[in-house]
């Protein structure tokens, strides 16, 4: 153990500390209110529609109203008591006025053996040959019944309008047709069972091109459409024409020539997909 004795001393700097005011090296900062810029003054603008002006005299409004109708009934009971309201009519059959002649009726035995109906027509792009589709209207359910397209060139040597100059048969009948508008060769057509077909008539003994399958990428309803529209897509200058089908189901699509064309050799003359 040991005892230790600490002791304390106070010690007292030689020289005091001085302080002094300083200013910083940024001036003051002054803030001043700045009004916003000028304001438009605002105007009262009307709709482009006006309001209904309601009529004060409600029997003024309901006797005009009575008046139109009793001017018009007179009229609307004249023409029901008409004993023949279709009397001033004249077909075309019985209006040699018209200068409109029958020249031929055009027939096919085979459609008529099968008992089918013209469903659609259309001319081709030279417009010297017209095509009928045949099939039946009166359909529920799917289709058994076959369908013939039938082509007559009106203005070849040896033209008759019993025989068609080209026929096809498919295993459906067809709803719709439509000849494409540039190439006088293509021919498109639609069955009721939902299939959409291309047919080019430069190869007789090979003419259907592509068959569109039946699935939920495609038609599943008859076809009641066709029509070749112009692909907007593309520049003017490479404008080419699509195919437009329209479905019972209310399916729009559009097909490329161009899938057509490769279908027969890569998937067996199955058109892959619409192109939208």
């Amino acid at each position: 153990m040991f005892d230790v004795d600490c002791a304390s001393k106070l010690f007292k700097t030689k020289q005091g500390v001085n302080s002094r005011d300083a200013h910083a090296q940024t001036v003051k900062v002054c803030s001043h209110s700045v009004a916003t810029g000028g304001c438009s003054p605002r105007r009262e603008g009307s709709m482009q529609t006006e309001h209904l002006r309601r009529s004060k005299n409600l029997a003024d409004d309901m006797a005009r109203v009575k008046a139109i109708l009793d001017r018009l009934s007179v009229v609307m009971m004249h023409e029901l008591d008409l004993e023949d309201p279709f009397g001033s009519y004249c077909p075309l059959d019985a209006a040699e006025q018209h200068g409109i002649t029958y020249r031929h009726t055009l027939t096919s035995k085979s459609a008529t053996a099968a008992n089918l109906q013209c469903i659609a027509l259309s001319w081709n792009a030279t417009g010297g040959m017209i095509c009928a589709a045949f099939g039946k209207s009166c359909i529920s359910g799917w289709c058994d019944d076959p369908g013939i397209i039938c082509c007559w060139h009106l203005f070849r040597d040896g033209f008759s309008p019993n025989v068609p100059s080209c026929s096809f048969d498919y295993s459906c009948c067809f709803t719709s047709l439509a000849c494409h508008p540039s190439n006088p060769s293509l021919l498109a057509a639609g069955t009721f069972n939902g299939e959409v077909l291309l047919y080019d008539l430069a190869s007789p003994l090979d003419a259907l091109r592509a068959v569109s399958d039946v699935n939920i990428y495609f038609h599943r309803e008859p076809i009641t459409a066709l029509k070749w529209a112009l692909n907007m897509k593309m520049s003017n200058s490479n404008k080419d024409l699509h195919l437009v089908s329209v479905s019972g189901e209310g399916r729009v699509l559009w097909w490329s020539p161009k899938t057509f064309l490769k279908s027969n050799s890569e998937t067996n003359a199955h058109i892959p997909v619409p192109v939208r």
